[in-house]
């Protein structure tokens, strides 16, 4: 599960990362003790969570040995850790005699599952709309299907990039003006000028902040290189927030579709 901390901080409870939304470089890999105890601590938050249920949450349930020293140790460096983050170290406070508790906004992102079951329901909208134009071909426009064959090409291609990004190989790195700017095409190493021109065009158009948040941008041309004359063509490019190596989140996506009229 991710969370949202004070709208600054990203937690990610499931790899026990904790990093600054816009700022690269600052990601800290936690503890698997230090991960359950923040987990535990959001989950309640705002409310005292006693020094009994905590060390049963984070090290008895778990068989460890728990220990009134692991927990404050543990305490005390989720503190500089949010310290260090530019929150106040106080974001933990000590409750006498009872427990602690987190004061801070929190607000939970979307789950892996949550992601997937959209993703999927996105895409089958899409097969669905395909399948719907042939059966009614006799009464949709050649524009219209030229649409919906776009629109699905999009689906497939945002897909594949949300889910197969971090196992592909890695596309051919493509810098404008020191933004982090990747294509994914199976050819992505030619065509090097024409594609950076166009994309400069993009995101000028789109108003696309690239160095903003760690973001990666990924993107695909369809049917436009080498240049022919094709009925249609797409721009796809979907701007990332990377949290590491294998973790992509708060992704924005941009469409630019040509159609040839008839």
């Amino acid at each position: 599960m991710e969370y949202f901390i004070n709208q600054t901080i990203h937690f990610d409870s499931l790899n026990g990362l904790l990093s600054l939304i816009d700022k690269d470089n600052s990601t800290v890999q936690l503890s698997r003790p230090s991960t359950r105890l923040l987990t535990e601590l959001i989950t309640c938050c705002g409310k005292t969570r006693t020094r009994e249920a905590l060390l049963k949450a984070v090290w008895e349930d778990h068989g460890l040995r728990p220990s009134g020293n692991n927990l404050s140790n543990h305490i005390s460096f989720l503190r500089k850790i949010f310290s260090q983050l530019g929150a106040n170290e106080n974001i933990i406070t000590t409750v006498p005699k009872k427990g602690f508790r987190l004061e801070a906004e929190v607000t939970p992102g979307r789950s892996d599952e949550d992601q997937t079951e959209e993703l999927i329901t996105n895409k089958r909208k899409g097969i669905d709309a395909l399948i719907s134009a042939k059966k009614t071909k006799r009464t949709l426009t050649p524009s219209t299907v030229k649409l919906l064959f776009i629109t699905l090409i999009t689906l497939v291609v945002f897909f594949s990039v949300t889910y197969n990004l971090s196992i592909q190989k890695k596309g051919v790195l493509l810098p404008i003006d020191s933004c982090k700017i990747v294509d994914l095409a199976e050819d992505s190493a030619g065509y090097t000028e024409e594609k950076r021109n166009l994309l400069d065009l993009f995101i000028q158009k789109n108003h696309i902040n690239c160095k903003k948040n760690n973001r990666t941008v990924y993107f695909r041309f369809i049917n436009y290189f080498p240049r022919r004359d094709y009925d249609e063509g797409v721009i796809f490019l979907t701007q990332c927030h990377q949290i590491n190596s294998k973790k992509l989140t708060h992704c924005e996506s941009y469409l630019s579709a040509t159609i040839k009229k008839p």
